[in-house]
């Protein structure tokens, strides 16, 4: 035990010392063309860096999480630090240090009624109030809750419920509400079994309307290995989840879709080429996902790229869309506002070059009028950067103090069982050079609770810091 506390405070201290150390002296590059702010480096380790995430609040806060760890993603033995610090603007906060459980991989977060929620792994939840202090009592869990593949997504309901949308290990599109009265999560409702025989569900995301209508989205990849993709799907459920349409998006060769929705009913819908296929899609819905548009080629295939994460959407406060990705090295960003034509696209991160590895970006709008973008280089480096919009923003809410309730597991309540309508047979998946997969990893076994482990790094590290 003493040697893995040892461990543990080792890769903490050396990773959470040289980012406080990056945090305080990094210096921001120069102003980029087009309104968008320096380059800013909010960190840079030894090890990999992946899965960030970015959630803005209706408090005017924007939160940053993302992962690290010292070896591959997904080696036995190997802790994953999930990194959060938080926007109070202009300035960013020292990095705090989670360890979770696990050596899969995956992260996703939301902001509900009670305060922000993180699903690491697909399916451990953890939680805290709404603007978390730098202190390991701000935040609770995890709470273990379904056998899940770790592209999973945690979305909002217009109640202020969170929601959680996963691809099961045995086959099965899942959707889970926590109430936020009671913070206990309440029994899986199915969404459908996957369409093709064999297939595992990952990449799940998920969205809602104004009214309360859910959409989401998936990918289904071939069994055994995890590849090739098979097909993307959406769903819609204007009952909580009762019942459910379902339709095919695309067959084979395309994969990390993304849905967000807007105002008077208004989805859409954003995916990607593999590579070898490439290219980024476009489909969007007037009718709350009823009837659908044509889909509209945002990048064309067959110029680079592949699976380098899902195309982010924001939706600014008069109803513009704004569709971030990236693609040989560069993050590309375009626009269009209502009723107008795809802006082309730019290159914001062009005054870092173009020879590195440049992927998973991703992105939040903060008060309606501001982008926020989270995004890695070579693996070791985060990046943020924002862009005002000349839009109206919406006034931040007060920060209440809400007692935090303790979210209950649920109980082993298997989803209830769904006749759902055969889609089309298009007949065998395309053979595609494999590339790149989603993790197919379970939830490791285990109850050691974050809180005890984040105190003894952040016991270790005020130790440290008393001798220098």
């Amino acid at each position: 035990m003493n040697k893995l506390l040892r461990t543990l405070w080792r890769l903490a201290a050396g990773g959470g010392l040289l980012g406080l150390m990056v945090w305080a002296g990094a210096r921001p590059l120069r102003a980029q063309e087009g309104g968008w702010a320096p380059l800013e480096l909010l960190y840079e380790g030894s090890g990999r860096v992946d899965f960030p995430v970015l959630v803005a609040d209706a408090y005017g806060q924007v939160h940053a999480f993302w992962v690290f760890a010292e070896g591959e993603f997904g080696t036995a033995g190997t802790p994953l630090l999930v990194y959060y610090s938080r926007l109070d603007s202009p300035n960013w906060q020292p990095l705090d240090i989670f360890i979770a459980r696990g050596n899969g991989n995956g992260l996703t977060g939301a902001a509900g009624a009670n305060g922000l929620g993180l699903l690491v792994n697909g399916g451990d939840f953890v939680w805290s109030g709404p603007s978390p202090k730098r202190t390991a009592k701000e935040w609770y869990g995890p709470v273990s809750l379904q056998q899940a593949y770790p592209n999973a997504d945690l979305g909002t309901a217009p109640d202020g419920a969170l929601w959680m949308a996963y691809g099961t290990t045995t086959g099965e599109i899942d959707v889970q509400r926590q109430d936020p009265s009671t913070g206990q999560w309440e029994a899986p409702r199915l969404v459908g079994d996957t369409a093709n025989a064999n297939a595992a569900p990952d990449w799940v995301k998920v969205a809602f309307s104004e009214d309360g209508t859910l959409h989401v989205v998936w990918s289904e990849f071939q069994l055994p290995n995890g590849w090739p993709p098979m097909g993307l799907y959406y769903a819609r459920s204007a009952d909580n989840g009762a019942t459910w349409n379902r339709q095919r998006l695309a067959t084979g060769g395309y994969n990390q879709p993304n849905v967000v929705t807007g105002a008077d009913g208004a989805v859409y819908l954003t995916w990607t080429g593999i590579a070898g296929v490439a290219g980024k899609y476009f489909q969007e819905s007037q009718d709350g996902g009823l009837t659908w548009g044509e889909v509209e080629t945002l990048l064309p295939g067959g110029t680079g790229g592949g699976s380098e994460g899902p195309p982010n959407l924001a939706v600014d406060s008069v109803g513009g869309l704004h569709v971030i990705y990236s693609n040989l090295g560069c993050l590309w960003y375009l626009s269009r506002a209502p009723g107008g034509e795809w802006s082309e696209p730019e290159c914001i991160s062009a005054e870092l070059g173009q020879g590195q590895v440049l992927e998973a970006p991703t992105m939040a709008i903060s008060m309606g009028n501001v982008l926020h973008v989270l995004f890695w280089t070579e693996r070791r480096q985060m990046w943020h950067t924002s862009l005002t919009l000349d839009v109206p923003g919406y006034a931040p809410l007060e920060i209440p103090i809400i007692p935090t309730a303790t979210p209950v597991p649920p109980t082993a309540t298997p989803a209830p069982t769904a006749t759902t309508t055969p889609l089309p047979d298009f007949g065998p998946a395309p053979t595609t050079e494999m590339v790149t997969g989603p993790g197919l990893f379970s939830i490791a076994a285990g109850a050691a609770p974050v809180v005890v482990l984040v105190l003894l790094v952040l016991a270790g590290r005020r130790r440290g810091l008393d001798r220098r």
